[in-house]
């Protein structure tokens, strides 16, 4: 599975969970389906910093492209997510996918400066929590655990090519379990046992698209597809184009 098929998987399940979240009266179905869109995103992001760790020109233009992406996404996600022009109670998720992508640069820069291992990989877990820390203060979407997943598929990516099928099962499917239950834990408000259970309980429909958002991941064959000029750019921009759209198409539906 080429990029160009996990990016067309992951702009199509956005669109079905955003239209679902305000235009079909979050429909269960709809929204598990919209599990792939993030998982994609921060699979694609990790994919990227590996591609271009080597490359620093490269690597500070696509940061550059994520901060506007970030600022430019900004009013039409306060619009269609808190019907305001701008509304600082959350941030959008391309501000999430910034800050796992700079937590991969500053750890990929302080392997650079050491030939110790064990300082390195200190270095990895310290930069990742401080981007996943700094993504609460700002209150990005997915809190911390969307820079953490970001950190656990690229450490996944460095050695993918040297498993065997069922050990990328095995793997993609640990770091799932990972995600799930941070986000289960998110969702208790970080209580107690009792607490982690009712919400696990409650959201159990809820996880299922989680579960199936990382079956694509596995077959993926670090090929690129499809890479015409212009779809660069459709999917780069796509992500504040759609929800103009579905803004326009909200309010002919049911008003602003």
């Amino acid at each position: 599975m080429s990029v160009f098929i996990l990016k067309l998987i992951a702009m199509i399940s956005m669109v079905i969970d955003h239209t679902a979240f305000w235009l079909v009266d979050n429909n269960l179905a709809m929204r598990n389906i919209g599990r792939f869109a993030f998982v994609i995103y921060c699979f694609l992001m990790a994919d990227s910093y590996y591609h271009l760790k080597d490359k620093p020109d490269r690597l500070k233009k696509h940061v550059i492209k994520l901060l506007f992406l970030f600022l430019l996404s900004e009013v039409p996600y306060d619009l269609f997510d808190h019907r305001k022009i701008l509304e600082f109670t959350s941030q959008n998720v391309i501000l999430t996918l910034l800050l796992g992508f700079l937590a991969l640069i500053i750890a990929g820069y302080i392997r650079k400066k050491t030939s110790n291992k064990t300082l390195a990989n200190i270095g990895f877990i310290l930069s990742v929590l401080a981007m996943a820390g700094l993504n609460i203060l700002v209150k990005s979407e997915y809190k911390f655990r969307g820079v953490i997943l970001i950190a656990m598929f690229y450490l996944y990516l460095e050695k993918a090519d040297s498993l065997k099928m069922k050990d990328k099962v095995l793997v993609l499917y640990a770091i799932d379990l990972v995600y799930c239950l941070l986000g289960l834990w998110t969702r208790s408000d970080f209580g107690g046992w009792e607490q982690f259970v009712e919400t696990t309980i409650r959201m159990s429909k809820w996880t299922v698209g989680m579960i199936i958002a990382f079956l694509p991941l596995i077959f993926y064959n670090r090929e690129l597809g499809y890479h015409e000029k212009w779809f660069k750019y459709f999917y780069s921009y796509f992500y504040p184009l759609q929800f103009v759209i579905l803004l326009i198409a909200r309010y002919y539906i049911k008003g602003f």
